[in-house]
């Protein structure tokens, strides 16, 4: 029969390694939730910041054509 120290003993350490195992999955639980928050606030700041982006500008480009004596002339400045 095992002594009342060896009892001890074995139940403090049980103890210890219990309390350990749940602060590791307790830290690693709140590891993961602030990251997943902080992806919530960085996916709403980039689509709030993305609604403040000025709109693209897209070119114009005019082209008129003149008929001449030699064929069609094309003055690419629009004037």
């Amino acid at each position: 029969m095992r002594s009342f120290s060896h009892t001890a003993l074995a139940m403090f350490q049980s103890t210890i390694a219990l309390v350990s195992g749940l602060l590791i999955v307790s830290a690693l639980f709140f590891g993961v939730m602030a990251m997943a928050i902080a992806g919530l606030v960085i996916g709403f700041a980039g689509a709030v910041l993305a609604n403040f982006r000025p709109p693209e500008t897209r070119a114009v480009v005019t082209l008129e054509a003149r008929r001449t004596g030699r064929g069609w002339s094309v003055d690419p400045s629009g004037r």
